[in-house]
């Protein structure tokens, strides 16, 4: 009688394990990271900054989706530079970034976005680059892309971006492509009247939108 009373608190103790495994939630697939950007200030040189008088730092936000085959190293975002001309040359304003891929497979090409917000919090912008280079599963691969920035303005009012991998290709051909909802759904909470066309970087091309690597 004592063994079949013990036998069945036993199963009643697995069930209710069983049960309470059930009812914690899961992981989610897609995580965000979030730190500092560093500060607003752009430095022009010769004593001349934007934003001299703000002590101000930006905000960077970074995807991780683990159902993708490569994965961004830490928190990672955009910084804006001045790059002064030649002799006879003007400067520019730039976008910049570095960023550290981390494969968990065997790499062909992959492309990062990063979805730029000014100060009063507008989506202003997405910026894509796509590399296209063997990446060996297992061994982390840094990347610095630039992009031209069109105006002393759009410097002055960018505040904060949110990087994620948007499409992978492995050696072997196969293509995934990102998991757009949570991204969305981050970026609404910056940006309400955010939408999915706005991942899309040609959706609002600056008048040249090459990138300057």
């Amino acid at each position: 009688m004592l063994a079949t009373v013990l036998a069945a608190c036993g199963k009643a103790s697995e069930g209710t394990k069983e049960q309470a495994a059930e009812d914690q939630p899961l992981a989610p697939e897609v995580s965000f990271s979030r730190g500092a950007g560093g500060s607003i200030v752009t430095d022009l040189g010769y004593g001349i900054r934007v934003n001299a008088g703000s002590s101000l730092e930006r905000e960077w936000l970074t995807a991780h989706d683990t159902r993708l085959p490569v994965d961004l190293k830490g928190t990672v975002g955009i910084r804006t530079y001045y790059a002064s001309g030649a002799r006879y040359s003007s400067g520019e304003y730039q976008y910049r970034t570095t960023i550290t891929l981390v494969p968990k497979d065997s790499l062909a090409a992959v492309e990062v976005r990063f979805i730029l917000f000014d100060i009063w919090g507008e989506h202003t912008k997405t910026l894509s680059m796509t590399e296209i280079v063997d990446m060996p599963a297992g061994k982390d691969v840094s990347f610095s892309p630039s992009w031209r920035l069109w105006s002393e303005n759009e410097t002055e009012e960018f505040y904060a971006s949110i990087g994620y991998i948007a499409r992978v290709r492995l050696r072997s051909g196969k293509v995934f492509e990102a998991d757009y909802d949570p991204i969305v759904a981050e970026a609404r909470k910056m940006y309400a009247r955010f939408s999915p066309e706005d991942l899309d970087p040609n959706r609002r091309p600056p008048p040249d939108s090459s990138a300057a690597k």
